[in-house]
């Protein structure tokens, strides 16, 4: 999946460069409207917003997307008879109207000369190497160093996450039996798709949803479930403590998590499961409760956190 995320990231990443870089036209603003021939941010602001909402952004995005001037400068283009030619190069970026995240964002040029408005590559021949140069690609890539970089490290952080992900589930898939045998609860069925271990808290509204689903599942003849308690404050502690020394049966031990059973005087061996518990999660590097292992077959899934019956259904498919 995070494979597929990376892709679908650097396929979206050309797709914009190749909109702004290789995609060459020329418009010309319609209407005859006539726009001032200063390059200034304030009147050149105009024509990239006719340009980009009228021609390259998707229906509807007037609304949602602005945008934002960062640069200008004029560009010479060439001389004839005493006439100076001199195009505007903008530098400009896209962002939505309510940006949440400040962080390095990626940037195009487009040029103006007059009303024409001008995108794609501009090329100049360099006497000296004797050769045209893509003046337009060397500056995309010199105003872009920052955002190159962050999404450079942004993949990084994604691998790092893949692997790491991958090492817990072996890492589960290893452990698998000892979660089943260690299990506080277990709601066992005949040939069920698949095994859940599901680590929950009695307080984490979260985790009584997520069990929910697990039982209804388990009900339906889909999975057998199995539960471990693993408290988050000092008071869950002291109920699930309470449910393992006092509740011997699983539909007694679920019937007082729910609720939230507290006896007088909680036994050691109570205390002394939770200990276990705490120790095998951490092993899991485990981050947040509820926090499932699915076993299918021969593969196994993490389930961080609440996920609706529709979504666990599509692990069982």
């Amino acid at each position: 999946m995070v494979k597929n995320n990376l892709k679908s990231i650097a396929v979206t990443f050309l797709t914009l460069v190749i909109i702004a870089s290789l995609f060459v036209y020329f418009v010309l603003i319609k209407n005859g409207s006539s726009y001032s021939e200063s390059c200034t941010k304030s009147q050149v602001k105009p024509k990239v917003e006719n340009v980009f909402f009228g021609s390259i952004a998707f229906s509807g995005s007037k609304s949602s997307l602005r945008v934002v001037i960062d640069d200008v400068n004029e560009v010479p283009l060439d001389v004839k008879n005493d006439n100076k030619i001199t195009a505007c190069e903008v530098v400009f970026h896209i962002e939505p109207v309510e940006k949440e995240v400040d962080e390095p964002v990626q940037k195009f040029i487009l040029y103006t000369i007059g009303d024409t408005v001008i995108t794609g590559n501009l090329w100049k021949y360099d006497h000296e190497k004797k050769l045209y140069v893509n003046v337009t690609f060397e500056r995309l890539r010199d105003i872009n160093k920052e955002y190159t970089q962050h999404m450079q490290e942004k993949f990084k952080k994604m691998e790092k996450f893949s692997q790491q992900r991958e090492e817990i589930k072996k890492l589960a898939e290893k452990e698998f039996d000892t979660l089943v045998k260690q299990s506080d609860m277990k709601f066992e069925t005949k040939n069920p798709k698949a095994l859940t271990v599901s680590f929950i808290d009695p307080y984490c509204p979260h985790c009584k949803h997520m069990k929910e689903v697990l039982l209804k599942k388990a009900k339906e003849g889909k999975i057998s479930a199995y539960f471990i308690f693993l408290p988050i404050s000092t008071e869950s502690e002291e109920i699930v403590a309470s449910i393992i020394c006092d509740k011997k049966t699983n539909d007694e031990r679920l019937k007082a998590f729910n609720e939230l059973y507290k006896s007088k005087k909680i036994c050691d061996n109570g205390k002394n499961k939770v200990e276990k518990n705490y120790a095998l999660f951490n092993k899991l590097k485990g981050e947040g409760v509820p926090y499932t292992i699915m076993k299918k077959g021969k593969e196994v899934e993490i389930i961080k956190g609440s996920v609706s019956e529709n979504i666990f259904d599509s692990y069982l498919e």
